[in-house]
């Protein structure tokens, strides 16, 4: 819905709501057809064995699954202060359920079993504020969003998905993998004499959660608590110029270049959180400054 609940019809008011649901993917479906797992610790010399292996038989709870739903909505508030100037507060929440899980747990008779089960439940808020100035085909836009993703964290595709033998331990209702509290985002597109144009980008933002675990991988303290990754920081910026192409009829286009990360700062994506390791504590696997062409038809 939209409506605008003042006479100089510079305010609009927007919401909405909806009901979704996910389909079931082939992994879950054929899960209970899955080899069953066999986990075997071995003591610090890796040859002995400690403590009995445990099976994990692949099931279904119920022997049935449902498909995962989730409650989405969200409501905004857009105010024109002038022909050039718009500001906007926004807020949305999604409220995921029936999501599925993985579990490892003992059956009655006390063995082990790998339980998948519509049982998982998400929720993400978000408060958004936002100005953007235009003018003509110039435009700058400034957004900061303040929020919170909580879920519970054995979600079937983050095991079954590109892992080949995934290590699975208990699940816990925590920070999800995607938590950022605190994001600014500033945009902008600007044209420059004799054709040419630039459009930078600047984001800044809380790094996400990480975990700490031992030499079993059995994780030490709450999963997605043990702090963050560094605070999140990149200047992107894209420049070119319009020509206009002679053959076979004249085309117009825009050729440049992108660059991503012009500063070069540190934004690692791999945290060593192995309380066993020598490098333990330390961040990795930075992406440095990238370049790329641009090359665009202007219809």
């Amino acid at each position: 819905f939209s409506f605008v609940p003042t006479a100089d019809s510079r305010t609009v008011v927007r919401g909405g709501a909806g009901l979704f649901y996910d389909k079931i993917t082939l992994n879950a479906a054929t899960f209970d057809q899955f080899p069953t797992q066999v986990v075997t610790r071995y003591g610090v010399d890796g040859r002995s064995v400690v403590g009995r292996p445990l099976v994990e038989r692949p099931v279904f709870e119920g022997g049935r699954l449902r498909n995962p739903e989730s409650v989405a909505w969200n409501l905004e508030l857009d105010r024109e202060l002038t022909s050039r100037v718009v500001l906007r507060a926004g807020y949305q929440q999604r409220q995921g359920s029936r999501e599925l899980i993985v579990d490892p747990r003992t059956d009655p008779a006390g063995h082990g079993v790998l339980l998948l089960a519509n049982a998982g439940h998400s929720r993400y808020r978000e408060l958004e504020l936002t100005g953007r100035y235009h003018a003509g085909a110039n435009q700058l836009v400034v957004s900061y969003v303040r929020s919170a993703a909580t879920g519970d964290l054995n979600d079937l595709n983050g095991f079954f998905a590109n892992v080949e033998n995934p290590v699975i331990r208990p699940n816990e209702h925590s920070r999800l993998p995607s938590d950022a509290p605190n994001r600014v985002l500033a945009w902008g597109e600007f044209d420059l004499p004799r054709g040419f144009g630039i459009a930078p980008l600047v984001e800044v933002r809380d790094g996400f959660p990480r975990s700490i675990f031992d030499e079993h991988h059995d994780f030490v303290g709450e999963r997605n608590r043990a702090g963050r990754f560094p605070r999140f920081f990149s200047l992107d910026v894209q420049a070119w110029k319009h020509v206009t192409l002679p053959w076979p009829k004249k085309l117009k286009a825009r050729i440049g270049i992108k660059v991503f990360n012009i500063t070069n700062h540190f934004n690692p994506r791999d945290f060593d959180g192995n309380l066993a390791s020598t490098r333990f504590g330390g961040f990795s696997n930075g992406v440095s400054s990238m370049f790329r062409g641009k090359f665009v038809f202007d219809f």
